[in-house]
């Protein structure tokens, strides 16, 4: 039975580790990845005028969401083609060779929005890169893998840097 696999992403070393842990370790044919970019709402969402109430209207949520998304393409384009080198490599080549893999994005507090679109979309497994922060940096800055392991309801995988 396919697998639907998360692997949570950004534009960062540590996102092309967890797929390439993925890849070496975990990888099973007809699996299904999901490329998750989370963007913190501060960095897309402007400040509420107030001139005509607190919310967007309807155009400018969709074209917030159309950069949200163009945003995410960007960040998962090179992994999507180290996945689609990797199964056209390594795959039956009597099979069908097609990666399977979707790009989905979110917009919020990175651990909570990994979690919930982990639930939403069913997956199986949870794989994110760490930074390797020291104890006392990891306590004062929080960590995204830390919360996803303590809130996540599935198996996680969490890529440490290599030594």
């Amino acid at each position: 039975m396919p697998r639907t696999i998360l692997i949570a992403v950004n534009a960062s070393e540590h996102s092309e580790r967890a797929l390439n842990w993925y890849l070496d370790k975990s990888r099973l044919h007809g699996d299904q990845v999901l490329f998750a970019h989370v963007v913190e709402s501060a960095s897309i969402i402007p400040p509420p005028t107030y001139a005509h109430g607190p919310s967007l209207s309807r155009e400018e949520w969709d074209q917030i969401m159309e950069e949200l998304h163009a945003k995410a393409h960007v960040v998962t384009e090179p992994l999507e083609k180290v996945l689609e080198k990797y199964v056209s490599e390594n795959e039956g080549k009597d099979e069908k060779k097609e990666a399977q893999y979707q790009t989905i994005c979110s917009v919020g507090s990175p651990g909570e929005a990994i979690c919930k679109m982990a639930e939403d979309n069913k997956v199986d497994m949870v794989i994110i890169g760490n930074r390797g922060l020291g104890t006392i940096r990891r306590t004062l800055l929080g960590s995204v893998s830390d919360y996803i392991v303590q809130h996540c309801t599935v198996a996680v995988v969490v890529v440490p840097p290599e030594q």
